[in-house]
């Protein structure tokens, strides 16, 4: 089923630029969700101490615009990837009924034959759209975040990465 995706994104025009726009707003949404659990984690703890507001506005107005770009990004990565998906499902719906009327469809009822083709072909959005965006932005965003708390301590980044790998 992959190789038919990267056939069809290939014939698509754009397919390859849309694909990874999807992955990348799908990434940032994602990377909008961690940084607003690590701030607004920060926020609450570091407000816990009591110190003077002023200390906190930057914090604060941290969580706001993470929780605002995450809806927004994921917004966004919903309505690039079913325009990528949704231009995959179209090639292909031409691609098999160019293929069927070259045939003759012996033995084989129209209508049956017609409601197989049109789940199959559906089965490619849902395929794009929950399977492989997700797991692209999921694999991209997991390495990134690995390498950021590398930085930061590498015992915590290998952590992090087998206990990835295991699940």
């Amino acid at each position: 089923m992959t190789d038919l995706i990267a056939r069809l994104v290939r014939a698509t025009p754009g397919g390859a630029a849309r694909l990874a726009l999807a992955v990348l707003l799908a990434a940032l949404a994602s990377f909008s969700s961690v940084a607003l659990m690590g701030v607004s984690g920060w926020l609450l703890s570091r407000a816990a101490e009591h110190p003077p507001v002023m200390y906190l506005t930057a914090a604060a107005v941290m969580v706001r615009a993470f929780g605002i770009s995450r809806g927004g990004f994921r917004y966004l990565e919903r309505l690039v990837g079913h325009d990528i998906g949704l231009r995959l499902q179209s090639a292909l719906r031409l691609e098999t009924y160019a293929t069927l009327a070259r045939t003759t469809l012996l033995g084989r009822r129209r209508g049956d034959l017609l409601t197989r083709v049109v789940a199959d072909v559906d089965a490619v959005l849902d395929l794009v759209v929950r399977v492989l965006l997700p797991f692209l932005s999921g694999l991209f965003v997991l390495l990134a975040t690995t390498v950021i708390i590398g930085v930061f301590s590498w015992p915590a980044a290998l952590a992090l990465l087998l206990s990835a790998l295991v699940a």
